[in-house]
Order: C-alpha cells, then sequence, then structure tokens
C-alpha cells in the first residue's frame, strides 16, 4: 500500500511541470489601410504543438451602407496550425457579421503574415450597420 502510494504521488510530480511548460505568446500589429489585430498562440513545451487561442480584430476600417465604419471581430475558442504552420477559415456569428482569415506563422514563429476579410452586418450600441465590407486586408502581427 505504502509502495502504490509513493507511485502516485512520483506521478502527480511528474504531470505537473509538464502542465505548466505551456507558454502563450500574443502576436500583435496592425492591419492595412487601419485597425490592428491580436494572436494569442499557445504552444506546449519548446517543440510541441501550437494552438490558436483569440484573434482579435479593432478598428478595421469598412465601406458599410451607412457609410464608413471602423469594425472589430473577435473569436472564441482554439484550434491547431497546419503541417505548413497555417490556418485559414470562415465564421459567423448570429447577427450576420462574417470573418474570413488566411494565415501563416513563420518558421522561428518571428510572426503572423495573412489576409482578413470582413463582412456582413455588425451591431452597434444604437443598432446595427449593414452591408459592410473591408475588402480582403493583410496584416503582420509580431511577438
Amino acid at each position: 500500500m505504502r509502495f502504490k502510494l509513493v507511485i502516485a504521488a512520483l506521478c502527480v510530480v511528474l504531470v505537473v511541470p509538464a502542465a505548466a511548460s505551456a507558454r502563450t505568446v500574443k502576436y500583435t500589429g496592425a492591419v492595412n489601410n487601419g485597425g490592428t489585430i491580436s494572436i494569442a498562440a499557445k504552444q506546449k513545451g519548446k517543440h510541441g504543438p501550437i494552438r490558436i487561442g483569440t484573434i482579435k480584430l479593432v478598428d478595421v476600417p469598412a465601406q458599410c451602407k451607412e457609410g464608413v465604419f471602423p469594425l472589430g471581430y473577435a473569436t472564441i475558442g482554439t484550434f491547431g496550425l497546419g503541417r505548413d504552420l497555417s490556418f485559414d477559415f470562415s465564421i459567423s456569428d448570429k447577427g450576420g457579421a462574417k470573418l474570413e482569415m488566411d494565415a501563416k506563422l513563420s518558421r522561428k514563429a518571428k510572426n503572423f503574415k495573412g489576409y482578413i476579410r470582413m463582412f456582413g452586418k455588425f451591431p452597434t450600441p444604437t443598432g446595427a450597420i449593414t452591408g459592410c465590407e473591408t475588402g480582403q486586408r493583410g496584416f503582420v502581427a509580431k511577438p
């Protein structure tokens, strides 16, 4: 019984440092023609897999039916990178706002480069703005 307790204690000691070795790096940068982007990437160990946590876009100018407005978008959830350290996706929310994104992490994790496009209907404190389109915008985000 005492032997099993010692082995269980050693397993707990070995598992805790492994969980604590995951690190999160926040990449931030500018979107072409205005706005900012931030990407939170989490990596387990020095050479472990990289997962994307949150992506935030702030004040990206868009042409809407009501005029030009600075738009924002934030993703929640995690997903992994492909073997070539890239990802692409298209998501939409219940209100009709859509985000398309295509990005790649450099080999030594120095930056993310890619393109974003936001379009659709976006909420405002006084209602919603419709027919919005940012067009395809490039970005570079660095730690």
